[in-house]
C-alpha cells in the first residue's frame, strides 16, 4: 500500500506541465524508472495485456526489473527472518541469509535462462531482455505481501493457522499465475503451448542444476587429485 500511494504521488507530481522539474534533462531516468514500477500494478488488474505492454510498448526495462528483482530478495530474507515463531520455529540466527539470498537468485536466473532457451526452440517470440523483465515483474506480488503477511503472523495464533497458510500460499499461486501469464503473453502461446513451455523449463532446470552439481563434485575432484599430486611430489 505504502509503495502504491508513493509510485501515485511522484507520478503526478512529475506530470508534464507540473514544474519544471520534469523538464530536466536529469531527472528523465527517474521519471521512466517510476512510470515502468507503476506498470507493475497494471500487471496484477490486466496480467496478459500487461505483460504484453512490456515488449511491444517498452514498459519495462532492466533497471526496474533489478530494483523489482533485488526487492523480491529483500522479501524474501524478510519473510525468512520475520515470520512469527509459532509458523516457523526455526530461530533467525540458525539461517544464513546469503545462502537464502544466493539460491533464491540462482532459481530465479535459472529460470529465466531456461525459459527464454525452451521459447527459441518452440517457436516463442520473446527475447531474452522480454523473459527477464518479465519474471522479475511477476515477483511483484510476492514483493507486496510477503513481509506484511510475515510481520501478521507474530500476532496470530496456531488456531489461526489456515488463515495464514491460506493467505501465503495465495501470494504464491498469484506468482505462479503471472509466470503462467507472462510466458503466454510474451511468447505468444496459446494456453496449452504455455502449459507444455512450463513443463519443457522446469525439466531444463532439473537438467541444468544436474549438471552444474556434477561439474561442481568433478571439480572438487581435481583439486583434490591436484593437491594430492602436490603433496606428492614436494615430499
Amino acid at each position: 500500500l505504502v509503495l502504491s500511494v508513493v509510485s501515485i504521488a511522484a507520478a503526478k507530481l512529475l506530470k508534464p506541465g507540473r514544474g519544471r522539474f520534469v523538464r530536466r534533462p536529469d531527472n528523465w531516468r527517474r521519471y521512466v524508472i517510476i512510470n515502468q514500477l507503476r506498470h507493475a500494478f497494471t500487471i496484477l488488474r490486466h496480467p496478459i495485456d500487461g505483460f504484453g505492454d512490456l515488449r511491444f510498448l517498452n514498459m519495462g526495462g532492466y533497471s526496474s526489473a533489478i530494483l523489482l528483482l533485488v526487492l523480491a530478495m529483500l522479501a524474501m530474507l524478510g519473510s525468512v527472518y520475520f515470520t512469527g515463531f509459532a509458523f516457523d520455529p526455526v530461530p533467525a540466527h540458525a539461517r544464513n541469509g546469503v545462502s537464502i539470498a544466493l539460491i533464491g537468485t540462482g532459481v530465479w536466473f535459472s529460470w529465466v535462462i531456461c525459459n527464454y532457451l525452451v521459447g527459441s526452440i518452440r517457436h516463442g517470440e520473446a527475447r531474452y531482455k522480454d523473459v527477464f523483465v518479465g519474471g522479475a515483474y511477476a515477483l511483484f506480488p510476492f514483493v507486496l505481501f510477503a513481509v506484511p503477511l510475515a510481520l501478521v503472523s507474530n500476532v496470530m495464533t496456531l488456531s489461526e493457522a489456515p488463515i495464514y497458510h491460506f493467505l501465503n500460499s495465495a501470494v504464491y499461486l498469484w506468482c505462479a499465475l503471472l509466470f503462467f501469464w507472462e510466458i503466454q503473453a510474451l511468447q505468444n502461446y496459446t494456453v496449452w503451448e504455455a502449459a507444455v513451455n512450463v513443463f519443457l523449463t522446469a525439466f531444463a532446470m532439473l537438467m541444468l542444476w544436474v549438471l552444474v552439481f556434477i561439474v561442481a563434485g568433478l571439480f572438487s575432484e581435481f583439486i583434490d587429485f591436484v593437491q594430492t599430486i602436490y603433496q606428492e611430489v614436494s615430499m
